[in-house]
């Protein structure tokens, strides 16, 4: 790994399940994260709601052996994406894999992986809201290591960029890749 501090997990076990949480029937509701395995549930007695996903740590464990072996041997650098699963104990055990950083898709997605201290993201799209843009810059402002990256796939994204910068200067530099497009295609620069 790159020598990333630890994510932000313990207060996650606190949490008290409700209805934001996706498959949760309301018999469990008020129970915390924590002590959910206490409960013994059963994926296959249904009291979930479905669809659901089942995670099962045995293969979690060999498929994080095979991404370490992986890395080492190939030096490839890889940023998953985090939305697949929104889990932040996931995003810690892909870090500890070896992971670069993290993919983030949504302005949401960014919040809750600052959430939970991943300090490395990259924003596989283009920063478009000035909340958004202005939230980012606040960020690289509070925490020096925070390490981020954006798309920027059209002159007028640029340019919305530009704005929110002029409003609030950067920190330091924002690091911005180029979505590269064909002429007349809708996106890229």
């Amino acid at each position: 790994a790159m020598n990333q501090p630890p994510l932000h997990l313990d207060a996650i076990l606190e949490t008290r399940l409700d209805w934001k949480f996706k498959i949760v029937p309301p018999h469990l509701y008020g129970l915390r994260l924590g002590d959910i395995a206490s409960a013994a549930l059963e994926l296959g007695d249904e009291a979930f709601a479905l669809p659901a996903a089942l995670i099962r740590d045995d293969v979690l464990a060999r498929n994080s052996t095979w991404m370490r072996r992986f890395l080492a041997h190939s030096g490839a650098s890889i940023a998953p994406h985090g939305k697949t699963t929104m889990a932040p104990q996931l995003f810690q055990r892909q870090l500890d894999d070896g992971a670069w950083g993290l993919t983030a898709a949504t302005p949401a997605h960014l919040r809750v992986y600052r959430r939970h201290g991943v300090q490395r993201i990259f924003y596989a799209n283009q920063l478009i809201g000035l909340a958004d843009i202005l939230w980012v810059l606040d960020e690289m402002a509070r925490d020096p290591a925070f390490d981020f990256y954006c798309l920027v796939d059209s002159e007028a994204g640029l340019e919305r960029l530009r704005h929110a910068i002029a409003l609030r200067p950067a920190a330091r530099t924002l690091q911005v890749l180029l979505e590269v497009g064909a002429s007349g295609g809708r996106t890229g620069v």
